[in-house]
């Protein structure tokens, strides 16, 4: 992660160097044009390297979320099967399952995120300003501002969002307690002709597990514009710095 990254970071400072070098060059059209040529080459070459890195990267992180997902799933189980009946009766069926299912699968996937998404982005942020103070202490200092900025932003829709994982996950738990009930009781539900009854049953916890999961989509979405918006500001504000300088 740490090469693709690089390789990424030295894109933008080459780019700069043909511009400089290359197309505002004054060595002559000749050298200009060999400066453009060496110069692609090595972004190219830079490409493929963090390429490789990324893939690699991607690859190993994928295999650790696999296996803790694995070795997760193996201890939540073993952990059941030595609950005592007293522990038992305090968890519904359908939310045992949900707990080695999706919970689980939840996890992996954050782990697998995490390692390749919120690691890559923060080494890109820290190495991305390091790279523009040494360019320009204005320009980096924008960055600098806009960043309290958008975790603040981070940190209040997320504390919205928060209570409302809780109650998904209640209304999951539910939806897969009527679905537990109903297959192992499918015999007894058809003996009463209770089918119907149990189809609106499901229907209407799966109604409130689609509104609940509707809000928090709602309110997460709002979440990427409001950073964009912040992220162009930073933009325009670099822009309007350097036009000045």
């Amino acid at each position: 992660m740490i090469l693709e990254v690089s390789m990424d970071l030295l894109q933008p400072t080459l780019m700069s160097d043909i511009v400089d070098n290359g197309i505002l060059g004054t060595a002559g059209a000749d050298e200009n044009l060999r400066y453009i040529l060496i110069t692609g080459l090595k972004m190219l070459t830079f490409s493929i390297i963090g390429a490789v890195g990324g893939i690699a990267s991607a690859a190993f992180g994928t295999t650790a979320a696999q296996k803790m997902g694995n070795d997760l799933r193996k201890a939540t189980f073993s952990k059941v099967m030595h609950l005592s009946f007293q522990q038992t009766d305090k968890f519904t069926t359908g939310s045992l399952v949900t707990r080695l299912t999706n919970d689980v699968s939840a996890i992996q996937e954050f782990v697998a995120m995490s390692l390749r998404m919120f690691v890559r982005t923060g080494m890109q942020f820290i190495g991305g300003i390091a790279v523009i103070l040494t360019l320009n202490v204005n320009f980096g200092l924008v960055l600098v501002i806009s960043l309290p900025v958008q975790l603040i932003v981070l940190a209040l829709i997320m504390k919205k969002a928060a209570p409302l994982f809780s109650v998904v996950q209640t209304k999951l738990d539910k939806v897969n307690s009527v679905v537990q009930e109903n297959v192992s009781g499918a015999r007894v539900v058809k003996a009463f002709t209770r089918e119907e009854y149990e189809i609106n049953r499901f229907d209407n916890a799966n109604s409130e597990l689609m509104a609940t999961n509707l809000k928090v989509q709602k309110l997460l979405a709002t979440l990427n514009p409001i950073l964009m918006v912040i992220m162009n500001a930073s933009v325009i504000a670099i822009i309007t710095i350097g036009g000045f300088q």
